[in-house]
């Protein structure tokens, strides 16, 4: 994936925890805003224009796997009470979605291109996320 070799397309993974806090798992929302940070900041036009190589995040919703049908049973953080059951509720007053439509949504995404892009797969439907101008954030 070299710039003389036609450059490439990264697609990172992180989850839609990674644009929302869910408090039974700060460990692993922390993580997932890293690899969204980590993506933008690797798909800027900097990196682009040396290598070659585009970067987007593809962040999906709610997927059934084990982690989360199971997520009732095991302790998510140590000392801090039930968060397993918290866990469970928080992330089931979300959307779900097969684990295949994730791999579906992958097509769009590269064809869209969009370097240092991220996008949500949810609720079986793929976008773009809005980034918002942190200029505008001031609350008066």
């Amino acid at each position: 994936m070299r710039r003389n070799k036609g450059g490439g397309r990264i697609i990172n993974l992180s989850s839609i925890l990674g644009h929302q806090h869910c408090f039974p798992c700060p460990v692993y929302c922390g993580s997932k805003h890293f690899v969204i940070g980590f993506s933008r900041s690797m798909g800027s036009d900097f990196y682009f224009c040396q290598t070659g190589v585009k970067v987007m995040t593809l962040c999906p919703g709610v997927t059934l796997s084990s982690m989360v049908t199971e997520s009732g049973e095991r302790p998510q953080l140590e000392g801090f009470g039930d968060t397993s059951k918290a866990l469970h509720d928080e992330l089931y007053k979300l959307p779900t979605q097969p684990s295949e439509v994730c791999g579906n949504h992958i097509v769009p995404i590269l064809e869209a291109d969009i370097n240092g892009s991220d996008w949500i797969s949810e609720d079986n439907e793929v976008y773009r996320v809005k980034r918002v101008d942190r200029h505008t954030l001031r609350i008066c």
